[in-house]
């Protein structure tokens, strides 16, 4: 009887499915078309759900980094157009003389000093018992060197606000990939000056730049660079005051791909918003 009970006991497992161990499995393959960060159990979750897609997607995302003005005017259709395929990282612009950030700014510190002293000197005159002639001569110069000195002050405010900017859109240049930089009125001066520079040789859209009022105000000459016309396009509006024609005449010489609209300086016609659209979405596209 127990002989019995032992043969059937033996043979009850060749009876019954067989679930090999976890160490007898052969090992899974992970496809080799994956890119090698993702493994076999991400591929299993992310094929049934349809996520290795989504991180090819994710994979293939442009970035982009953009210099906006005293608004964002143009920059707001490109980057709602674009945003399932491009990241926009918005760099905090010195935009004198509006936000409060531009204010941060030694130079402010010695223009007010320096009305203070002149109030001083206005006074000091008044108190003294001059005659006529000594008395408006003391007027005349002290005005005369006043405007003189707050020129200078002014030029050196705008200097400072301009090399602020660029030094903060270098360390972003330098700290991450972009595939693309877009600037807008302020922002696209200071995309001038990255260009002259060589912080940034990649490509990139200007629209509108205010290179020319901001070089004068700054007492500095305009930046002067190279560009192919596929790799720099410039939007220019006709009659544009922030954007004269002389800019143009210059911008035309660096070899770049000038877009020419009869519109504002912030481009609000539909024409030139989908022209801006189509040519960033070019610029996207023949990014490798």
């Amino acid at each position: 009887m127990w002989e019995a009970a032992a043969a059937a006991a033996a043979a009850l497992p060749a009876l019954l499915p067989c679930t090999p161990l976890a160490h007898d499995r052969p090992p899974r393959k992970v496809p080799s078309d994956l890119p090698l960060q993702i493994g076999y159990k991400e591929y299993v979750t992310t094929k049934v759900t349809g996520g290795t897609n989504r991180h090819r997607a994710e994979m293939a995302r442009k970035a982009a980094l953009v210099l906006g003005g005293w608004s964002d005017g143009p920059l707001t259709a490109v980057m709602h157009a674009c945003r399932s395929s491009c990241d926009f990282d918005q760099l905090t612009m010195h935009t004198p003389p509006v936000g409060l950030l531009c204010w941060f700014n030694p130079f402010l510190a010695v223009i007010v000093a320096f009305v203070v002293l002149v109030s001083y000197c206005f006074s000091l005159i008044k108190s003294q018992k001059l005659n006529a002639a000594a008395e408006t001569f003391s007027y005349l110069a002290l005005c005369v060197g006043f405007l003189i000195m707050m020129r200078i002050l002014i030029a050196l405010f705008v200097r400072y606000s301009i090399k602020r900017c660029i030094a903060a859109a270098s360390a972003h240049v330098k700290e991450k990939r972009y595939d693309v930089v877009v600037g807008f009125s302020w922002g696209g001066g200071i995309g001038c000056w990255l260009l002259s520079e060589k912080i940034w040789n990649g490509p990139t859209m200007l629209l509108a730049p205010t290179v020319q009022v901001m070089a004068k105000f700054a007492w500095i000459p305009l930046p002067v660079f190279s560009g192919s016309p596929t790799q720099v396009h410039i939007f220019h509006a006709n009659g544009d005051p922030f954007c004269p024609e002389y800019q143009l005449t210059h911008l035309r010489s660096s070899g770049s791909s000038i877009h020419v609209c009869d519109d504002s300086h912030v481009f609000q016609s539909r024409e030139s918003e989908r022209e801006i659209v189509s040519t960033f979405r070019q610029i996207l596209t023949e990014v490798q």
